[in-house]
């Protein structure tokens, strides 16, 4: 399938529809995958949706070698065992990503920035955390491996 990029200026929904009819008559009919996206850089939908695939998947990791967020959160020194979830990874994952980047929330993350954080994550985790030094974090999602 034709790829090619149409840049939108947000100037309203005219110049948007006349931006979708132009991506309609370069590539024809049939099926076409529109992905928005900050044209300045910013994170884009698919990277958005890997970020969340990769939280779920490291926090099952995770849960399977028997850590649970007790020793990752040096605040619960006691009680019930809390399974890791996509979004107890995602707290950690933004408390690095503001930490280097000064950025509080994922909105804010350039295209680069997703998989950058998510191998540090990953580092920080399997080298600081009693028992994790065995785990092997899930790789970073693309179109290939979901």
């Amino acid at each position: 399938m034709p790829k090619g990029t149409f840049i939108y200026n947000g100037e309203g929904i005219e110049e948007l529809a006349k931006t979708i009819h132009a991506a309609h008559k370069e590539f024809g009919s049939g099926s076409m995958l529109l992905e928005f996206s900050d044209a300045d850089g910013g994170m884009t939908t698919r990277q958005r949706g890997s970020l969340h695939v990769w939280l779920k998947e490291f926090a099952e990791v995770l849960n399977d070698a028997g850590i649970d967020q007790r020793l990752l959160f040096d605040s619960l020194k006691e009680g019930v065992e809390i399974p890791n979830t996509m979004y107890s990874m995602k707290a950690l994952y933004k408390m690095i990503l503001s930490a280097m980047e000064g950025k509080d929330s994922t909105e804010e993350m350039d295209k680069p920035e997703p998989s950058k954080i998510a191998e540090i994550l990953g580092k920080v985790i399997t080298e600081r955390v009693a028992h994790a030094s065995a785990i092997v974090p899930p790789p970073w999602p693309d179109r290939f491996n979901g």
